[in-house]
């Protein structure tokens, strides 16, 4: 509530929105390591390995949207289980869905065996 009434009387309300917006989420943006941990510690245990890598991708691109993409692909691998990621050729991956397209076979060859 104070917040909101430092801003009626430091922009106004005819202030544009990307103003307010811009100072709210400065001011009340998560800024501590909780979120950041949690990507990185973020591991695969149980379910579609897809799932798994989309959330896991979600998680740090939402702390870190400037990541690389070979960066973001090691990161996510790294929360799967060994014998899974040694299943993968590091070298073919490019891009994220690359990965996915890889988790999806080894998923599928799972079923299969």
């Amino acid at each position: 509530m104070d917040w909101y009434y430092c801003m009626l009387i430091k922009f106004t309300v005819e202030s544009e929105w990307n103003k307010w917006e811009k100072n709210f989420c400065d001011t009340f943006a998560n800024k501590g390591w909780s979120p950041i941990r949690y990507a990185l510690a973020f591991k695969y245990q149980t379910g579609s390995l897809l799932d798994y890598a989309l959330k896991k991708e979600k998680l740090l691109l939402e702390v870190r949207k400037s990541i690389d993409t070979g960066t973001l692909i090691d990161l996510i691998a790294l929360g799967l289980p060994n014998y899974l990621t040694d299943k993968i050729d590091r070298e073919t991956l490019q891009e994220t869905e690359d990965l996915y397209n890889e988790l999806g076979e080894i998923a599928t060859s799972c079923w299969k065996e």
